[in-house]
C-alpha cells in the first residue's frame, strides 16, 4: 500500500477553489446582510400619506390659498380633517339646540376662512390658521383638543437618525487622522 506524503496538484487546486468559493459566498452573504441593514436603517418612521381630497373642489379653486392647498397633499389632509371636525361639532351643537354656540361656530368659521385666505401660498401660515381654528372650535364646543399626528414628517425621521447624529458629533470631535 502506498502512502501519499503530499496531495496531488489536482487535489490542492480543488481545495484552493473550495476555499475561494467559501470566501466568495461569505462575502456575498456579508454584502446582502449590509444591504438589508441599510434598508432597515433608512426605513421611514411614521405613517405614509394617502391622498385625501380637500373639502372643496380643486378644479374650481380660484384663490391662491385654495390652489396651494390643492398642491400640497398634507394641506389637503389637514383641510379635509378640519372640515369633518367642524361639521361634527356643528351637528352636535344643532342637536343640542344651542343656538348661541351655533352662531359663534359659524362666525368663527367665516373669520377663519377670511384669515386663511389672507395667507396666499404660504404653507406655514395656512397650517397655522387651521390649528388655531381647531383650537377655537374645541373651546367653543367644549370638546377636548384633538390629539393628532403632526401634519409634517421631516426627511431626517428614520430609524437610524438619532444614532447617525450622535456618531456625526463624535466623529467631528475627533482629531483628523495623520
Amino acid at each position: 500500500m502506498q502512502v501519499l506524503s503530499s496531495p496531488s496538484p489536482d487535489v490542492s487546486a480543488l481545495q484552493g477553489f473550495s476555499t475561494s468559493l467559501r470566501i466568495g459566498l461569505l462575502l456575498l452573504r456579508i454584502c446582502l446582510l449590509s444591504l438589508f441593514i441599510t434598508a432597515i436603517w433608512f426605513w421611514p418612521v411614521g405613517s405614509q400619506y394617502v391622498p385625501v381630497p380637500p373639502s372643496f373642489t380643486c378644479a374650481t379653486a380660484t384663490l391662491a390659498t385654495e390652489k396651494a392647498i390643492c398642491a400640497d397633499p398634507l394641506l389637503e389632509m389637514v383641510d379635509a380633517d378640519h372640515a369633518v371636525y367642524f361639521q361634527d361639532n356643528l351637528e352636535a351643537v344643532i342637536n343640542f339646540q344651542a343656538t348661541a354656540i351655533e352662531s359663534a361656530l359659524k362666525k368663527s368659521e367665516a373669520d377663519f376662512l377670511a384669515s386663511r385666505d389672507r395667507c396666499g401660498r404660504n404653507f406655514w401660515c395656512i397650517e397655522l390658521q387651521y390649528r388655531r381654528q381647531d383650537m377655537r372650535i374645541a373651546d367653543l364646543s367644549g370638546e377636548p383638543h384633538r390629539v393628532t399626528q403632526p401634519p409634517r414628517v421631516y426627511l431626517d425621521h428614520y430609524v437610524g437618525a438619532d444614532l447617525e447624529s450622535w456618531l456625526h458629533k463624535r466623529l467631528k470631535a475627533r482629531p483628523p487622522l495623520p
